[in-house]
């Protein structure tokens, strides 16, 4: 029956309701919510710290709680599902409190171990709960790009003008005291901070960005500004983020190289660094580790000083081997500090070596499974597995030489997350086609001779 109005031809009548798919899909999806928050509270310094019942909740942390019923809802309605891969950040995070149950007292055990038990699985959980899709890796990036370019300026502003900006104006708005910041200067610039509790951390953060710039951001004005961003690691003029960077840019260049020639270029070049690292091992006076402090650090006083928490602190970790020494001082020379500049070495002197092993598996089976899974999709879905396999693979490397803490650990282990659900996402079955039965040109004759 007619209604009177014309009909539109049925190209037109589908346009629509496409363009409505189109603006649906350009809109971020609710699982990604949380994880763009804690993003941009890893960003926020510690200045803006919740005490809630006598415990601190710095901003990223204060965020991980508030996504907890969001990481069960997830997993209760199987949107993400469980493997037994995630045990290991479980049992890791379950190690603080035990360790320290053996090696301190019970205060500590609620308070240091309490902590960790949350910025651990948690960040990682959140990781797990929020990624479903590669391209939900590139929604997050181009999110986080204001966040990250407005710490770039700051980093910049900070080396250039001499004086912290971030953290003292943060002081003054929550109206707490001045921070003690470490300032020091390297060839004529200040070791920027931004929100990070020291300028390492603030260089390694920033280095980080570098694989997912070059690979995930594919529109070139983002690319751009991402690489910027990576750039500004070096106002930190720190050691960890030229390290970092390095393996980030060789890595890029060894990917784009075998691309291009088809040749086993991975292979020769960890054949290449094998050889070269036992010559050095076995031509040096000193061994491998200290030709690499003497001669890839930014300052040769800082290289000297590493080897010696190596060799005190090793001890120790040697001495402790299951618990570690807990939060006690450890045995050094007098003129020493307390701290020890390695994630690794921290960790097995602390709280013994289950944990550090525990974590080098979370992190190395992140980049093996997400590598792995990514073999057959298409070339995005590939380079964004090695944008995550490069910032993992960099910290790994660059925690020999520093120790992770804090918006750090959360960042980490969000990374590490992520980069387990790409590894555990099915690759598309590829449909069989089913094709129809020939029809014979001509009918055969039938029983009683008709056609």
């Amino acid at each position: 029956m007619s209604t009177g109005v014309p009909s539109l031809p049925r190209r037109f009548r589908s346009a629509a309701p496409a363009k409505r798919r189109v603006l649906q899909s350009a809109g971020l999806p609710k699982h990604l919510y949380f994880l763009i928050i804690a993003g941009y509270a890893c960003l926020l310094p510690r200045e803006f710290t919740v005490s809630i019942a006598g415990a601190n909740l710095p901003p990223y942390r204060l965020m991980l709680v508030f996504s907890l019923p969001f990481i069960v809802q997830s997993f209760q309605s199987g949107g993400v599902k469980v493997r037994p891969f995630d045990a290991v950040v479980v049992l890791a995070a379950l190690w603080f409190p035990i360790a320290l149950a053996n090696t301190a007292t019970m205060r500590d055990v609620f308070i240091v171990g309490g902590s960790q038990g949350i910025d651990y699985p948690l960040s990682y959980l959140l990781g797990r709960a929020s990624i479903r899709h590669y391209r939900d890796v590139g929604r997050f990036f181009r999110a986080l790009i204001p966040g990250l370019a407005v710490i770039a300026l700051i980093l910049a502003a900070e080396a250039v003008s001499g004086q912290m900006i971030l953290r003292p104006l943060a002081a003054q708005i929550t109206g707490q005291a001045p921070p003690i910041l470490y300032e020091q200067e390297r060839f004529g610039l200040l070791r920027a901070t931004g929100p990070f509790p020291h300028p390492i951390l603030a260089g390694l953060f920033m280095a980080t960005i570098l694989p997912f710039a070059w690979y995930v951001l594919r529109r070139p004005a983002y690319r751009a500004i991402g690489l910027v961003i990576a750039f500004c690691a070096v106002f930190t003029v720190s050691s960890a983020a030229v390290i970092a960077g390095a393996i980030s840019g060789a890595a890029i260049i060894l990917n784009w190289l075998k691309r291009e020639t088809r040749l086993p270029v991975w292979p020769l070049a960890l054949f290449g660094a094998s050889v070269i690292a036992l010559f050095i091992e076995l031509a040096s006076g000193n061994g491998l580790l200290n030709f690499l402090l003497r001669n890839f650090t930014l300052d040769s006083g800082s290289a000297f000083y590493r080897r010696l928490i190596w060799e005190y602190a090793g001890a120790e970790a040697l001495a402790h081997p299951f618990f570690g020494i807990g939060l006690r001082d450890w045995e050094r020379l007098p003129w020493m500090v307390e701290s020890i500049d390695s994630y690794w070495l921290l960790l097995a002197t602390r709280y013994g070596m289950p944990l550090p092993a525990l974590i080098m598996v979370l992190m190395v089976g992140a980049i093996v499974i997400t590598l792995r899974q990514s073999r057959g999709r298409p070339r995005y879905e590939r380079d964004i597995a090695a944008a995550f396999a490069i910032a993992i693979a960099s910290m790994i490397v660059a925690g020999f030489t520093v120790f992770i803490w804090e918006n750090m650990t959360c960042w980490l282990l969000l990374l590490c997350g992520m980069a387990v659900s790409l590894g555990m996402e099915q690759k598309p079955q590829k449909r069989r086609v089913r094709r129809p039965t020939p029809r014979p040109a001509f009918s055969s004759p039938t029983v009683d001779g008709a056609s």
